[in-house]
């Protein structure tokens, strides 16, 4: 199955006799479809660079939603252009992160919170002093989450209802993502990709909420039903047009149904204005407890041995400093 959407905000220092248009011209000649705007919240199609207060002196840069290679290549891109105008990043800077994640639930979110809460002192390893807890990103708080049971409940006993600390979960309620605030500021694109490839996998392992003797069995569907889950299951998934080609339907609400009763889960990917659909088996559930060591959260996440050395070995420098 593809990666998870994202959506990156890299926070920066401007250099001096250079402004957010001179960006935003250089960004448009590269190829990345930039525009100047106030600061907001909207979701864009395009790249912005908008005012952000936290940073005196500096802008932010913040990009549409991204998937695939593409996305990727996207980000180094923009991080080649501000490097070469000179921008830079301090310790008020911060690097953000969006990881599509509209389909979670209530359960997800718990799990989501409780793996990275129970493995933060992992995380600050191999971040900076300042970002183990900022006032933009601070650590969670050590709420009870066993009797919460919507979003908004997480929300308060892990943040306050605030949106700065280092897991934002209200941005599930507004922007179908989960936020991931604690990476510091940074133009490096070998870091933006380390840790954008780190906050999929922990919201990809955080969805696998139904345990091995729970999974449910096969059910064979006829007709229209079957139609729908043959689409969703092809490797390249499929979207709203290709299910009322295929069915003949206006609406597509029993294309949902369909995907439920034959026990699938249905993962949404938003590519442009396109939404498409994959549905697979669910996955057996995996521990988001603490781990043992570092090596053994990066493991348990699913990140490849090249990923794991790469925050091994930030922590290892961070170490030697301290």
């Amino acid at each position: 199955m593809a990666p998870r959407t994202f959506g990156i905000e890299l926070e920066l220092i401007l250099p001096a006799a250079t402004d957010r248009y001179v960006l935003a011209r250089e960004l448009n000649a590269a190829g990345v479809a930039t525009t100047v705007e106030n600061y907001n919240h909207q979701t864009r199609n395009h790249w912005k660079i908008v005012t952000d207060a936290s940073v005196p002196g500096g802008c932010e840069v913040v990009s549409p939603v991204l998937s695939g290679e593409t996305g990727l290549a996207q980000a180094r891109t923009v991080c080649q252009v501000l490097n070469r105008l000179g921008c830079r990043v301090n310790r008020n800077c911060g690097f953000h992160v969006h990881i599509g994640a509209q389909e979670l639930n209530a359960t997800q979110c718990c799990r989501l919170a409780e793996l990275y809460r129970s493995n933060e002192r992992h995380i600050d390893a191999f971040m900076p002093p300042s970002r183990r807890n900022g006032q933009y990103c601070r650590a969670l708080l050590n709420g009870d989450l066993s009797a919460c049971r919507t979003i908004g409940e997480i929300c308060l006993q892990l943040t306050r209802g605030s949106r700065y600390y280092k897991l934002n979960l209200q941005a599930l309620q507004r922007h179908g993502t989960v936020e991931f605030r604690q990476h510091s500021g940074t133009l490096n694109a070998a870091k933006v990709i380390h840790w954008i490839t780190l906050c999929q996998a922990m919201v990809e392992l955080a969805s696998r909420d139904t345990s091995p003797d729970r999974l449910p069995e096969p059910i064979r569907l006829t007709g229209k039903a079957a139609i729908c889950v043959d689409l969703a299951t092809r490797p390249g998934g499929c979207t709203t047009d290709d299910i009322r080609q295929a069915t003949g339907w206006t609406k597509t609400g029993g294309f949902n149904h369909a995907i439920r009763r034959a026990g699938l889960v249905l993962r949404k990917v938003r590519e442009g204005r396109t939404v498409r659909y994959f549905a697979t088996q669910p996955q057996p559930s995996v521990a988001v407890g603490p781990a043992e060591t570092l090596d053994h959260f990066l493991t348990r996440v699913g990140l490849d041995a090249g990923q794991r050395n790469y925050f091994l070995n930030r922590a290892a420098h961070f170490a030697s400093r301290s």
